[in-house]
């Protein structure tokens, strides 16, 4: 569903998608072309569930009211439930801080391994893993997160901003012997997803404007890199960005400073660019 026609909610709502969308992945995770590989099935509140049809990976949270009464989550247990007979198994229990607001999130399920960002407040985290096979809970990355994944790949960024402001993105593969960097996808990118065996991502000017953006796409490799559209928001204090993409067409937002967001679709095939209707935003 696109986000809130309203500016005020648009602009904050994208606020938090950009500084949250590694941990939470309000994008699905597009399936990756393995035997029993992970994907993301479901999302409820903040959690996200990833499963092979035969194994669901989840976390579960652990509150306790403060002394102002409001519920803090102290503690989350990683779960492995065997879909056929039901039954869960408690992985690890991970203690939180709650006064510098940390939180865990599901990234990715490879194999028998889970990838977890454990985010401290918004923007920064670093990388945990856990594999059911050894029994093994650890750091492996710091200031390392997680914004998308499709099977033993990976894009991720070293920190995410606060607000819509582009970053660093990079694309990773998972191998053996651990994380290897794939390619920098650019300097000043957003919204990098994954569609089919392709990659997609937004890239900005250097000087920071997000007036101005161009869409790009590269192989799972990182190769075969190229620009496949470009577009400028007509108001000079106006912004566009990238929002949904699949296999054959992605839609883009263009947010003025005064008035409503309007959305668009570009078709990969035909190259056209259509106004999406207000009714269907």
């Amino acid at each position: 569903k696109l986000l809130a026609k309203d500016e005020n909610t648009m602009k904050k709502l994208i606020t938090t998608l950009c500084a949250a969308l590694a941990c939470s992945f309000l994008f699905t995770a597009t399936p990756v072309y393995a035997d029993n590989a992970y994907t993301m099935t479901t999302v409820k509140s903040h959690l996200s569930v990833w499963s092979n049809g035969k194994n669901k990976v989840y976390l579960k949270d652990i509150t306790k009211k403060n002394k102002d009464g409001i519920d803090e989550i102290v503690k989350q247990k990683l779960y492995l439930k065997d879909v056929k007979t039901g039954k869960s198994k408690l992985l690890q229990t991970i203690k939180l801080d709650p006064e510098s607001e940390e939180c865990c999130y599901l990234n990715n399920v490879y194999k028998t391994t889970v990838y977890m960002n454990r985010v401290r407040g918004v923007g920064d985290g670093d990388l945990y893993t856990y594999n059911w096979k050894t029994g093994k809970f650890k750091c492996v990355r710091k200031n390392f997160i997680i914004i998308n994944a499709s099977g033993k790949y990976m894009i991720t960024a070293n920190y995410l901003p606060t607000d819509i402001s582009p970053y660093p993105a990079y694309l990773y593969k998972i191998t053996s012997k651990g994380l290897e960097k794939v390619k920098k996808l650019g300097a000043y990118t957003t919204q990098a997803q994954f569609a089919g065996r392709k990659i997609y991502y937004a890239k900005f000017p250097s000087n920071g404007s997000i007036r101005q953006m161009s869409v790009w796409t590269c192989d799972l490799s990182g190769k075969n890199a190229k620009e496949i559209f470009r577009t400028k928001a007509k108001d000079e204090q106006g912004y566009v960005m990238l929002e949904q993409v699949d296999e054959n067409s992605f839609v883009y937002v263009e947010v003025p400073a005064d008035g409503d967001p309007v959305y668009y679709q570009f078709d990969m095939k035909t190259e056209k660019t259509t106004q999406i209707p207000e009714s269907e935003v």
